[in-house]
């Protein structure tokens, strides 16, 4: 078995070397042509200009949006920043201008 294998490859390079000389000589062939008499075939060569004009750069503006948080430590709806006090609710607070123990807007509401 051994003994065919090796006689297929002595024909496998003969036909290999055969291809290649043949493309050798196809190439030789074509370059005489290209070299060959010029009152045959005259060839002319034309030159043609371009002009591509191209878009300038694209500008995309990004609109990003960010909800800021202020600290409101009482949660009655008024920033630390603006409420006078920061740690009583707004809502917890009273006013008694008359000093007599009722709330000022509830007194108002009732009469």
């Amino acid at each position: 078995m051994n003994k065919k294998k090796y006689s297929l490859v002595p024909l496998l390079s003969v036909i290999v070397l055969l291809a290649v000389v043949s493309f050798v000589r196809a190439e030789d062939d074509e370059s005489e042509d290209d070299g060959g008499s010029s009152s045959s075939t005259s060839k002319t060569t034309k030159t043609v200009t371009q002009t591509i004009v191209l878009e300038p750069a694209k500008t995309v503006i990004t609109t990003i949006m960010k909800n800021f948080e202020l600290p409101d430590s009482d949660r009655d709806g008024i920033p630390d920043e603006q409420d006078l006090y920061p740690e009583i609710p707004q809502q917890l607070m009273v006013s008694d201008a008359n000093f007599d123990g009722i709330d000022d807007d509830y007194e108002i509401q009732n009469q």
